[in-house]
């Protein structure tokens, strides 16, 4: 596939530092580390037996993605995501989604439609499936978003969202396991939006484009809402949901 897509998975082997920040940061979200629990530079190198270079680079990396507090003089410091902060990463995410599918139904190419047209047969082929790892169609989803950003015609956008990928809370949400796409009900659900989101793309709707993929992120989020209540027994703040979509 030649399409320009953001730099994130599968583009290029990560930095040692890299991949140590996205263990870190996987078992900050996870719970391993609860919020206000020091992060040690020492204790860390021992653990991932490398230098404390490395650790440092890891631990400003985490900073950037929101997960830690530098003090100066006094260390790292873990803040714990909330069920809160996870739901604004993916009305933010919704709403460049959103504005980059606006932008590609403006700009379209016919190369790029087929490149993302490649994507949406791949969601279907694997949507038919009785039994496919949720995590296995989470690949082909993050791409349709990497097409669409990478073909949206907007150099500032296009970095903004991969930028949101590599250095926030989103990255890694969608990089290591999957809170949606449990069921063959929504792989199903999103394998149709995905064609109807091509449709209007192709055809220049970019109004009805703009909502689909919106639609396509909130759904997205609603299910994660559903499984980390679970998980934490927290409650989201009505305030933080963007549209009228309910979970119990």
């Amino acid at each position: 596939m030649n399409d320009r897509a953001l730099e994130g998975r599968g583009n290029r082997t990560k930095t040692v530092p890299e991949q140590i920040a996205d263990q870190v940061a996987r078992r900050i979200v996870d719970g391993d580390f609860s919020d206000g629990h020091p992060l040690r530079e020492q204790e860390l190198a021992s653990y991932y037996g490398v230098s404390r270079g490395p650790i440092r680079d890891a631990i400003q990396e985490l900073e950037r993605r929101g997960l830690l507090e530098i003090l100066p003089r006094r260390g790292a410091y873990v803040i714990e995501p909330t069920i809160n902060s996870i739901a604004d990463v993916f009305n933010i995410q919704a709403a460049m989604a959103g504005l980059a599918a606006r932008y590609m139904a403006r700009c379209r190419t016919n190369e790029a439609i087929g490149y993302l047209r490649g994507v949406i047969e791949e969601l279907e082929m694997l949507a038919e499936q009785k039994d496919v790892e949720p995590i296995v169609f989470v690949t082909p989803c993050w791409r349709l978003l990497s097409v669409i950003a990478a073909n949206c015609g907007n150099e500032h956008l296009r970095r903004m969202m991969r930028d949101q990928f590599k250095h926030s809370l989103w990255g890694v949400l969608w990089g290591s396991q999957s809170l949606d796409y449990l069921t063959r009900q929504r792989r199903q659900w999103m394998a149709v939006s995905s064609r109807e989101l091509l449709e209007a793309i192709t055809s220049g709707e970019d109004e009805r484009a703009e909502k689909l993929m919106r639609e396509i992120v909130f759904a997205s989020r609603d299910e994660g809402m559903r499984i980390i209540k679970a998980q934490r027994g927290q409650e989201v703040d009505p305030s933080r949901i963007m549209h009228d979509r309910k979970f119990d």
